[in-house]
């Protein structure tokens, strides 16, 4: 095996070394890539990245000897890392759409619920405004063409457990306008049909109860 001087870190000539020592110097950082080389019997000095070793099985940059083919190298570790981290953000991304699967239903089923809401209100005030305006009282306080409407701020509120509707909703007809306090309550088994619990006119301070007459008009 050929053996090597080097220049040491106090610039002095040092060796000969075995190749596998120059190897491990280079290694440890007692030597560096341009540290001086030259071979026991010879007479030019080669920087260490240049010196074409013939131990070294990538000639000619005087390289650290291979890994033992037994072992793990770099390459295998990062490509069980990289299988790893793929492994992961598929498992994530998986997860991820579950939960977002969950969260529409979630969310589909709210938009239902205020869907169904909107349509009862929507209902209600149709029915309400067929009664008033069949109520002979409305007629001759309001006038013809009565309007019903939900009153801003105020919304009519929905018990679904009693299926039951009530609140305060504005009347306009063409001699004036008022309030309304109504309760409507649907018929069991039945959401189309229903029966006015309350139906009280307000107009100008005064209460009329004309129930019984938009109860005959929209039953």
């Amino acid at each position: 095996m050929n053996r090597y001087y080097y220049v040491n870190q106090q610039h002095q000539t040092a060796g000969p070394v075995p190749y596998n020592e120059l190897v491990s110097l280079h290694q440890q950082g007692q030597i560096t890539s341009d540290t001086p080389v030259m071979p026991e019997g010879g007479s030019a000095w080669v920087p260490y990245r240049n010196y074409p070793f013939p131990e070294s099985s990538t000639a000619g940059y005087g390289a650290a000897p291979a890994a033992a083919s037994g072992g793990v190298g770099c390459g295998t570790w990062a490509a069980i890392i990289l299988g790893g981290g793929c492994f992961i953000m598929i498992v994530l991304s998986i997860v991820g759409v579950l939960v977002l699967q969950q969260l529409g239903s979630e969310v589909e089923k709210e938009f239902g619920k205020i869907r169904s809401k909107l349509q009862e209100t929507q209902n209600v005030l149709v029915k309400a405004q067929e009664g008033i305006n069949a109520s002979a009282t409305a007629q001759r306080l309001l006038g013809s063409d009565i309007e019903v409407d939900e009153i801003s701020g105020s919304p009519l509120e929905h018990r679904e457990r009693l299926n039951m509707t009530s609140g305060t909703v504005s009347v306009k007809g063409s001699k004036g306008s008022g309030t309304a306090k109504i309760h409507y309550m649907l018929m069991p088994n039945d959401k189309t049909t229903g029966t006015w619990m309350v139906f009280e006119l307000d107009v100008n301070g005064e209460k009329h109860d004309i129930r019984s007459e938009v109860q005959s008009a929209s039953p």
